[in-house]
């Protein structure tokens, strides 16, 4: 239809498989994920298997002035979201 409104939205989903203990090169890997996540400025981050509380967090201080709001779902160990505007 003519004078349709349309929206773009980009979402970035990924099981990162940062199991602390298990995961090899977990760290580096968290680190090339919030380096990529800083650089292409998604509207929407969905990661699966960010078991470590700590990981998250760190992914939330680098990436803060990206993604303000951020969620991790604590009672679904793993899942985090972030995004560019609240959800």
């Amino acid at each position: 239809m003519e004078g349709d409104l349309t929206l773009q939205l980009r979402i970035f989903d990924l099981n990162c498989w940062a199991i602390r203990y298990l995961s090899k090169r977990r760290q580096e890997r968290v680190q090339l994920i919030g380096d990529m996540l800083r650089r292409e400025r998604f509207d929407l981050v969905l990661l699966q298997e960010v078991w470590s509380e700590q990981d998250y967090s760190d992914l939330k201080a680098r990436l803060g002035g990206c993604y303000p709001f951020s969620h991790y779902f604590r009672r679904s160990p793993g899942f985090s979201s972030m995004s560019m505007s609240p959800m």
